[in-house]
């Protein structure tokens, strides 16, 4: 219990003391990696099996509830010191002071469930969770948010984290959920929070966050660099480098939103475009209606061959008619 209070009494300063910042977040990852277990053994797993038959359905819903209720939690997280430090509002709180080397607590306890959930996130996303068509694009987005969690707070930019995540997180709820009613086959459920996520997904990660928090990174370059704030031209560069390909990878799962909706009005039914099952029962229709085409253009040739032979036959008779006379 001492280690544990002298921790929260160093991260408490607001100084970067990234060793004791590190210890916390790997803390918490592998709390995480335990809570995980558990619950799916004891709870998520057993309630998935209960309401689905297929086992493999059945862990993909438990993963969508395990992420909606961390997404649920630092949402609702991230509007309260959104809203505390009016971050959206006034875009230049996202940035520190000239000189201001010091980071709120309540944002670096934050910033230690932050990094350590991505943390634990990037070994579940290659040795527990169910593998998707996206798999490298998440493992990228993986990669570039521990980058990104762990330069700004190095460097005190850690509100501009915050007003990120903000933008990021609130949209998972919705889809999170959306995937859970749609593996539960309750598809009015699915297709209202589908429009949720929809509408969310385009005010605030391809409005808010590219118009806002991106643009008021580049903004933002001689307010940091003019002063004596720590961050140097090359760490602001790579981290900028790094919202840009985050912008690219919302607009690549945005087309598969688009997809997805797109399928649904042709199909009636909304699809996981991201999973591979998906593009599974794709190929196997896609074969079928082939076979089913095929068949048809066989059964039609056979129909035409057997109406016309009666025809040469009678035309043979009648020519072997009068010799028979």
């Amino acid at each position: 219990m001492d280690f544990f209070k002298e921790l929260y009494d160093k991260l408490e300063t607001g100084k970067n003391n990234d060793k004791e910042f590190y210890i916390a977040t790997s803390i918490f990852a592998f709390a995480l990696l335990i809570i995980r277990f558990l619950s799916f053994k004891l709870f998520f797993m057993p309630l998935g099996k209960l309401v689905i038959k297929s086992d493999k359905t059945a862990y993909k819903f438990s993963e969508c509830l395990f992420k909606f209720g961390f997404y649920g939690t630092t949402s609702y997280w991230s509007i309260l010191l959104v809203s505390k430090h009016k971050l959206i509002e006034d875009t230049i709180n996202c940035w520190p002071l000239p000189l201001e080397q010091r980071t709120s607590p309540d944002i670096t306890i934050f910033y230690i469930v932050e990094l350590g959930f991505y943390l634990f996130g990037f070994f579940s996303h290659i040795f527990l969770d169910a593998r998707r068509k996206d798999f490298w694009q998440m493992l990228i987005h993986h990669i570039i948010t521990i980058l990104l969690l762990a330069s700004s707070h190095h460097y005190y930019c850690t509100k501009i984290g915050v007003a990120v995540i903000f933008c990021m997180d609130l949209c998972d709820v919705f889809l999170e959920s959306a995937k859970a009613f749609n593996y539960l086959g309750v598809e009015i459920a699915c297709s209202i929070l589908f429009v949720f996520l929809l509408v969310s997904w385009s005010v605030l990660r391809l409005i808010v966050y590219p118009f806002r928090v991106l643009l008021s990174a580049y903004q933002s370059y001689e307010h940091l660099l003019s002063s004596q704030h720590p961050l140097d031209y090359q760490a602001w560069l790579i981290m900028n480098l790094m919202l840009v390909v985050v912008l690219i990878l919302n607009l690549y799962w945005y087309w598969l939103i688009l997809y997805a909706a797109f399928a649904a009005t042709i199909k009636g039914k909304l699809v996981d475009s991201t999973d591979k099952e998906f593009d599974r029962l794709e190929k196997e229709k896609k074969i079928s209606n082939s076979n089913t085409t095929s068949n048809t253009t066989s059964n039609k040739t056979t129909a035409t061959a057997s109406t016309s032979t009666p025809t040469s036959t009678s035309v043979t008779n009648r020519r072997k008619a009068p010799k028979a006379q």
